[in-house]
């Protein structure tokens, strides 16, 4: 008499992910290429949300700056995001009132 076969936790949970997996490769393009990139380097998903955060805040803002992760003993400890105006004038107040 066959035994049937064992179904492991590990079993069922990598058939689950290649499905999720199979699903975002047609629906969500985008989503599949962000968790294969956090696959492929092992970086923790919760820190996405708080980046995006951060770069949103500055695109309702002036639509200008950089955001800093700050990484110590592979943790991160801070994300943050510096806002900017773009001024575009020159440093020297000369140029501007020269006298043709």
């Amino acid at each position: 008499m066959k035994s049937l076969p064992t179904i492991t936790y590990d079993s069922v949970a990598l058939h689950n992910r290649e499905k999720l997996m199979s699903v975002l490769t047609s629906l969500a393009p985008h989503l599949y290429r962000i968790q294969m990139a956090l696959d492929t380097y092992h970086v923790n998903p919760e820190l996405i949300p708080p980046i995006v955060r951060t770069i949103g805040n500055l695109n309702v803002g002036t639509g200008y700056g950089e955001v800093t992760i700050l990484v110590k003993s592979r943790t991160v400890t801070q994300i943050k995001g510096s806002e900017s105006s773009v001024v575009g004038l020159p440093v020297d107040n000369e140029q501007t009132n020269v006298v043709r």
